[in-house]
């Protein structure tokens, strides 16, 4: 991936939110991301793609969810994102990666 690529600070909402509805704190995936709150706060932020990814893994590591892609659908507006492929695009990621873990997994 070529440095510099940046997302919307939006996608790192539902990994966020599925750590506080699990009653655990944020802060520590979030800090060994890379990222200081502040930014993750501000909807309009663009935040790197890489520490990104980095935190959704570490999150769906931490809640034991190798599927933490297909558990937060339920909570994604992919109609207010700032970029309509953008959701999108990440979240193919996600649903590719949990279909290999379930191929790996059989």
């Amino acid at each position: 991936m070529a440095p510099g690529v940046t997302a919307s600070s939006v996608l790192a909402w539902p990994a966020l939110l599925e750590l506080t509805r699990s009653g655990r704190s944020a802060a520590p995936l979030i800090e060994r991301a890379g990222f200081k709150p502040a930014e993750l706060a501000d909807g309009r932020s663009r935040v790197g793609l890489e520490p990104l990814r980095a935190l959704w893994r570490m999150t769906a590591q931490y809640l034991g969810d190798p599927m933490l892609g297909l558990s937060v659908l339920r909570v994604i507006d992919a109609a207010g994102a700032p970029s309509w492929p953008e959701p999108l695009s990440l979240f193919e990621h996600y649903l590719q990666s949990a279909a290999m873990h379930a191929t790996e997994q059989a």
